[in-house]
């Protein structure tokens, strides 16, 4: 018994969070639509049963066509569409990020870095001398290059992939007076798949 209480609990605030939200969504939606439309929850509009299913239908195809364009996004096109839909008629398919880093020695470079305060030394009479402290400072240069893929695949078949979107990219990292190196040699990042 106390533990149906408690999940009533959480739900009636999770319902009012929700109700919360929603109301701020739609004054923000009034300021977008045109003065002749208003939105309004479904439960504050007369309706017939048959309407709660057109509401569903309308949502769900409308959330179905929000997934489609963000899947174009990421470099999905008809054809990938079809071979995709040939491969999940018999296996599952994955959907794979990839990523790899790789940093090398260029080179090292010495320089002479004069310090911002002088000392100045009179000497009797017209005579002085003025002193700088120089300090000679090495820089090692690096090249940092990355690159990550998306692809898609039928089960384990990753020889199989159709690549979604791939980018690379390198930048040169310079590090004053210390040879050690930014980041690994290469690094290979862990696979993340997901199974659609």
């Amino acid at each position: 018994k106390g533990g149906r209480h408690l999940l009533y609990k959480v739900m009636s605030t999770d319902i009012a969070k929700y109700e919360v939200k929603l109301q701020f969504a739609l004054k923000k939606i009034k300021t977008i639509l045109e003065n002749t439309r208003s939105p309004q929850l479904a439960t504050e509009v007369a309706h017939s049963y048959l309407d709660k299913y057109s509401l569903v239908e309308f949502i769900c195809n409308s959330a179905l066509a929000a997934v489609f364009e963000s899947w174009q996004f990421i470099g999905f096109n008809q054809d990938i569409l079809k071979q995709v839909r040939e491969w999940s008629e018999n296996r599952s398919v994955t959907i794979r990020f990839c990523h790899e880093h790789r940093c090398k020695f260029i080179e090292k470079k010495e320089r002479k870095v004069e310090a911002p305060t002088q000392t100045i030394t009179k000497i009797r009479g017209i005579f002085s001398a003025t002193e700088k402290v120089v300090t000679t400072v090495t820089d090692y240069f690096w090249a940092f290059e990355s690159d990550y893929s998306l692809i898609i695949f039928p089960g384990n078949e990753s020889d199989k992939a159709l690549t979604l979107l791939s980018r690379s990219g390198n930048h040169q990292i310079c590090i004053t007076n210390s040879d050690k190196e930014p980041h690994p040699e290469v690094m290979v990042g862990n696979n993340i798949d997901l199974n659609i």
